[in-house]
């Protein structure tokens, strides 16, 4: 049986907007991925193995990352970076990639960060 890293949805709205923002949206992106990305991505798939059901999730989260990998390649031409360099070049399309992976890991009682729940509460509660 599967347990919620914590059952509270507001929470784990929260957890997954900080996240993806974090991941996607700053300096933690230009300089970390496409390694990082393809960690948190490939932590998920191998989570997603332990249960018995065939989750959709899974090719939804290979597509995608067919489809980020393709964009980050492209780099950024309005920025003046070129591939495979692309400063934020495919940030979006990995956004919604990490979405599931947060979700799948917070389902399995687990977060992306390793946090446990309470390092996770004073961190939402200090805002």
């Amino acid at each position: 049986m599967k347990k919620p890293f914590i059952d509270d949805d507001k929470r784990k709205k929260r957890s997954r907007e900080d996240y993806v923002d974090n991941e996607c949206g700053s300096d933690e992106y230009r300089e970390t991925q496409p390694e990082k990305g393809l960690h948190h991505i490939a932590n998920a798939i191998k989570v997603l193995s332990y249960d018995a059901d065939d989750d959709p999730r899974r090719e939804q989260i290979i597509d995608g990352t067919i489809t980020w990998l393709q964009a980050y390649a492209k780099g950024d031409p309005k920025a003046g970076w070129s591939p495979p360099y692309g400063a934020y070049s495919g940030n979006e399309e990995l956004g919604p990639i990490l979405e599931m992976v947060h979700d799948i890991l917070w389902e399995h009682d687990e977060h992306p960060y390793s946090y446990s729940v309470e390092e996770l509460v004073e961190f939402q509660d200090e805002d």
